[in-house]
């Protein structure tokens, strides 16, 4: 049975969100002078960008009234000079001053799509945008872009998640199924249900540094697939295997003790062993887990309509919502430095 999810659907179905991973933060950090300590919260939310400077205590908001090309924000990146990079439905808004103020990159500025669905960076600083014209890529702080596209091998130049390993081999979920780069992008092979997916239209993709592939598609009983020879073939996992849902819309990372997560519309989960059994976050049981973040310190954050933080490997978790200074519920995306 396919699903299909858009994020300009109401508020009912705000347990749709768009990708996250680890970053680690810096034990403090420096900006134009001013002493930022680690720790700070960005939000992408659907009426906002919502920013924490003490752990989720309060927040403030940031709007197109501080130059976001759009308040309807789906992915968040933050580099390591502090530079905010806010994936909008308006444009890649970039902040230079803390969240003070956005200069807005679209189309017309060389990025392949207006909408920017998801970005990462590489260890070099490369940042890979996917966006709904293609993968956009700046080396340059989004002062110019290298756009790659239907010509370059994607399967379709609307892309959902990009990943990178450390080798720089490039993994894109698309609408026409998972496009992989092994020569930095020059070009791409796409595997589609001709390889197993159950799909074609790809939500989220991770690839790691084995060359394993994790990617969720758009099917309610697709489960998570999973490739271990460079996308052949894939196999699938699903709630009969112990995946918590099999719709496996949200985000999917692995972090720095090679746990991998998995963000479904029924929660989250992970799997140590490469998904031959899994573990769930029960203490979010009856809502989704699209949008996780993992932190230096191990503290937990996950996203579906509220925000949740845990500070004990997820056996408990603390609720942040409107009440709580978020600009807004339908949280698609999560960074903290």
């Amino acid at each position: 049975m396919k699903l299909f999810k858009f994020h300009i659907l109401p508020l009912i179905f705000l347990f749709l969100f768009s990708c996250g991973e680890m970053k680690p933060n810096n034990s403090e950090i420096i900006w134009k002078g001013v002493k930022q300590d680690n720790g700070w919260i960005y939000i992408a939310l659907q009426g906002g960008l919502s920013i924490s400077k003490d752990g989720g205590s309060t927040f403030e908001n940031k709007t197109t009234a501080h130059g976001l090309g759009n308040n309807y924000i789906r992915s968040i990146y933050v580099d390591n000079d502090n530079v905010i990079y806010a994936g909008t439905t308006g444009g890649l808004s970039i902040s230079t001053d803390g969240g003070a103020s956005f200069t807005n990159k679209t189309s017309s500025d060389g990025l392949a799509g207006t909408a920017v669905n998801r970005i990462i960076a590489d260890s070099n600083g490369k940042i890979y945008l996917a966006t709904s014209g293609g993968l956009s890529i700046t080396s340059n702080g989004g002062e110019s872009f290298t756009n790659k596209g239907v010509s370059d091998g994607l399967g379709s130049n609307s892309v959902r998640d990009v990943s990178v390993n450390s080798s720089g081999h490039i993994f894109l979920a698309t609408t026409g199924g998972v496009s992989i780069s092994t020569n930095g992008g020059t070009s791409f092979s796409n595997k589609t249900t001709a390889q197993g997916l159950s799909d074609n239209l790809v939500l989220s993709v991770f690839g790691d540094d084995n060359g394993d592939i994790y990617a969720g598609v758009n099917d309610v009983d697709g489960g998570l697939h999973i490739s271990t020879d460079n996308g052949s073939s894939f196999s699938r996992k699903t709630t009969s295997d112990g995946l918590k849902g099999n719709y496996v819309d949200g985000q999917i990372f692995k972090d720095s003790k090679n746990l991998l997560y998995i963000g479904t519309f029924s929660g989250v989960s992970t799997t140590s062993n490469g998904g031959s059994s899994f573990n769930s976050f029960e203490a979010l049981l009856g809502y989704g887990g699209q949008a996780i973040f993992l932190d230096s310190n191990e503290v937990i954050y996950a996203g579906n309509l509220y925000l949740w933080i845990s500070t004990d490997s997820g056996s408990t978790f603390v609720k942040k919502t409107t009440s709580d200074g978020l600009a807004s519920g339908g949280i698609n995306d999560i960074f903290v430095r």
